[in-house]
């Protein structure tokens, strides 16, 4: 989509100055929804007649306004006849179901603003939060809860020991969610037992998701299958459909091997913290084991090993915190919720 906006100015010739704004910028996409970490925005601005002393980019939603990025030229007049910028951000740092919106502004060389049209598209992130009765003392799921709360989730498909069915579960997997956690018994095959005693199985798993991206739901970002040997299935790549070529900033974490429920309390709770506290899956992986092997002493489970715990996709991804390709480096970069990918 195009988004064109122009101010004439007069000039001694007679003829039109002003500038005009592309967004996006041409060559870059802007999806449908917004979802995740690792959104894109883009635009660019074009002057005619005319110079560039200064272009900003911003996002906007209802009050809330960040200034993505800025270019200025403060001393004579502007050099440059044009300047474009591509963004990364954080979707999860904007309420979900609602609009934000991009805009450009630029200063020509008599000092004059223009800005832009309003280009916005929809934030999407959502959860599915399901665990079975018989884990209900040691649930993990409130942890989920909270922390997907923290990145601004929908979590109202939370579904805690109150028998929900396979039919329910698959139902809401084909029209939402973006974030999941399914605390149940898992199987090598990939099945996973619903509340209800019944089996959902990898195929079926990947047949609803497949059909939910293919009707317009963002793909599955991030999540916790809290289940016994499913890591050694394909379950956690239907679920993160599509994952060929392998995702960015899209993750699903499993176990290889038979896990201690007693123990989900602990390690769940240090896996969804550690992405509240804007760590990377990576990092709240390591937590997991820490805060497993911790307890599981009090518990007398087996130690569980790093090749033990399975990440599918990218082991970068991040619930809270915008995305990056490199090492987080410094506290800024963890804080950050916009990233500058481009200028020219």
């Amino acid at each position: 989509m195009r988004c064109l906006a122009c101010l004439a100015a007069v000039i001694p010739t007679g003829a039109w100055a002003g500038v005009v704004f592309d967004i996006p910028a041409p060559g870059y996409q802007l999806p449908d929804i917004f979802s995740g970490t690792n959104c894109p925005a883009s635009g660019l601005a074009r002057a005619e007649g005319t110079q560039l002393r200064e272009v900003e980019i911003y996002l906007k939603q209802g009050t809330k306004l960040i200034k993505a990025a800025s270019w200025s030229h403060v001393n004579g007049p502007g050099v440059v006849p044009q300047r474009g910028f591509a963004v990364r951000f954080a979707s999860t740092e904007f309420e979900n179901d609602d609009e934000v919106k991009i805009y450009m502004r630029a200063k020509d060389s008599n000092d004059v603003w223009t800005t832009s049209q309003e280009v916005g598209r929809n934030v999407q992130n959502e959860g599915l939060l399901y665990e079975i009765t018989q884990f209900a003392l040691q649930s993990g799921i409130i942890a989920a809860d909270i922390a997907l709360e923290a990145a601004k989730h929908d979590t109202s498909e939370y579904h805690y020991a109150d028998g929900w069915t396979k039919a329910l579960f698959l139902s809401k997997l084909q029209t939402m969610g973006t974030a999941i956690h399914l605390g149940s018994h898992g199987q090598t095959d990939g099945d996973i037992q619903a509340d209800d005693g019944s089996w959902m199985s990898t195929s079926e798993f990947l047949a609803k998701r497949s059909a939910a991206v293919g009707n317009g739901v963002p793909p599955m970002n991030i999540g916790l299958l809290d289940d016994c040997n499913v890591g050694l299935s394909q379950t956690p790549e239907a679920l993160l459909y599509p994952s060929n070529p392998p995702p960015v900033d899209r993750a699903i974490v499993s176990f290889n091997v038979e896990v201690s429920a007693e123990l989900s309390m602990w390690y769940a709770n240090a896996f969804w913290s550690a992405l509240q506290s804007k760590q990377t899956v990576a990092k709240a992986v390591d937590d997991l084991i820490e805060a497993y092997n911790a307890n599981g002493d009090f518990e007398g489970a087996d130690a569980l090993e790093k090749s033990e715990v399975r990440i599918a996709g990218d082991e970068k991804t991040r619930l809270i915190g915008v995305y990056w390709p490199g090492p987080i480096a410094t506290q800024a970069m963890r804080d950050a919720v916009v990233r500058k990918e481009a200028e020219w």
